[in-house]
């Protein structure tokens, strides 16, 4: 494995596209306007985001160098000190772009980083992890809001806890033993809560396109769960890919009544998603979400 190789793997780009759409739908559900403050937002978060997934191997390393001997690390391709550094390195920087910023988005930032170290720490021992990591997106939720006209509106707030419940049932269902762990209802529940709240808060002429979505979601859920736990139920991992790249469109359903433009967008950013995803085979072994986007 090559250093540069090393660094992608490190970094798990497939992830990053779903922190972007969560900022985002934040930004738009919170007012939208500030445009100029935006692109500082997201550098900000994708900073934090590159820092939780170095942390992630820099904390697993003992964990690889027995299960997984091909990550960076133990490979010996980068040290754990420079991932360590790096990582580190990249949270605070993150958290000072944040902290520039009005004082509501540097307590999100803050918060967020704290969380993110905490489910590097805790992920491997505490089977609860996955709820810390749909906290971190409700964090990204409020984050977008915090710059945006009205700031952290109700539809925001409201949002952001149900793209936090898709991306714990997202990051749980595909650890789950389907005939055998009495948690596997819950976490397929969690899955459903954009949608239950999409229908209840849309009204009127929002309705159409929120039952529209709805309805994307939902067939984008089977489908994932058919490439993994329900025709390979011995394989439940097979899901996560579709269930992960599936927070880019809860975040749509979220924004169901946004401008076309945003709509483009969110898009983008699952065509990228999914692109990332399949090339990622190509830049070494694989390993689990990123907290940042678990963040």
């Amino acid at each position: 494995m090559s250093v540069l190789r090393a660094i992608a793997t490190l970094s798990r780009p497939s992830l990053l596209p779903g922190v972007w759409s969560n900022c985002l739908a934040g930004w738009w559900l919170g007012g939208g306007g500030h445009s100029d403050v935006v692109p500082v937002l997201l550098a900000g978060v994708t900073l934090i985001f590159l820092g939780g997934c170095f942390l992630n191997d820099a904390f697993d390393a003992e964990f690889d160098q027995e299960h997984q001997p091909d990550r960076p690390i133990p490979s010996g391709v980068v040290s754990r000190k420079a991932v360590w550094t790096w990582g580190i390195g990249f949270l605070v920087a993150g958290a000072l772009l944040c902290v520039w910023q009005r004082p509501a988005t540097a307590v999100a930032g803050l918060v967020l980083v704290a969380t993110v170290i905490l489910f590097n720490a805790l992920h491997r021992w505490f089977a609860l992890t996955p709820l810390v990591w749909g906290f971190c997106r409700l964090l990204l939720y409020l984050l977008g809001a915090s710059v945006a006209v009205r700031g952290l509106t109700g539809w925001a707030i409201w949002s952001g806890l149900a793209a936090g419940c898709y991306a714990a049932g997202a990051a749980w269902l595909p650890r789950l033993q389907p005939k055998s762990n009495p948690a596997l209802p819950w976490a397929a529940a969690l899955l459903g809560v954009p949608v239950a709240l999409a229908l209840i808060l849309n009204s009127g002429g929002y309705r159409e396109a929120a039952l529209i979505l709805s309805l994307v979601l939902v067939l984008w859920v089977v489908r994932s769960l058919r490439q993994g736990i329900w025709t390979r139920p011995q394989e439940p991992a097979r899901s996560a890919p579709g269930l992960l790249a599936g927070i880019i469109v809860a975040d749509w359903l979220a924004v169901a009544h946004a401008p076309r433009e945003l709509h483009f967008v969110l898009i983008a950013l699952l065509l990228a998603t999914l692109a990332l995803q399949a090339a990622a085979p190509r830049l070494g072994p694989a390993a689990g979400p990123s907290p940042a986007s678990r963040a």
